[in-house]
């Protein structure tokens, strides 16, 4: 047999070890994540018109504005094929800093992305699945799935 041996934890000192990745992490992020709750709309400009038709524009309540974080494809996509359309879906996984105030992310909010190296993500938008971790979480994770068809 093959002597095992354990990697030292993170913290060698009994330290914080969550938040000495989340200070190597946070070197990682090149872009910027904003949540929409789409079940909660906001007026923005002037009211609706019913002489003119103009006006009454609404955008969906933010939940999470601006937060800098990473964005990462898993999973291969799941393809199918329906009323002779194929329809692609792809899983994304974004992570960004937990906050004490954070609001909690509900399956069925929406999520922008901006930045990093693909423009083709900035041009989607991501359904949340599931936004959970563990007691000892160092990031967010954010679980989402993305048709790929609003480019």
């Amino acid at each position: 047999m093959f002597p095992v041996s354990l990697p030292p934890p993170p913290s060698a000192d009994g330290g914080d070890w969550s938040a000495e990745i989340l200070d190597e992490v946070r070197q990682e992020f090149n872009g910027e994540l904003t949540l929409l709750d789409p079940s909660v709309a906001v007026p923005v400009g002037d009211p609706y018109d019913p002489e003119t038709g103009l006006g009454g524009e609404t955008t969906f309540a933010t939940v999470i504005a601006a937060r800098p974080g990473r964005a990462q494809q898993f999973q291969l996509p799941l393809e199918r094929a329906a009323s002779g359309q194929w329809i692609t879906k792809r899983r994304y996984r974004f992570q960004c800093e937990i906050k004490a105030d954070d609001p909690l992310i509900e399956k069925g909010m929406l999520l922008k992305w901006s930045g990093g190296k693909d423009p083709v993500l900035s041009k989607l938008t991501f359904t949340v699945l599931a936004a959970t971790n563990s007691s000892h979480a160092a990031l967010r994770t954010i679980l989402c799935s993305t048709e790929g068809d609003d480019v």
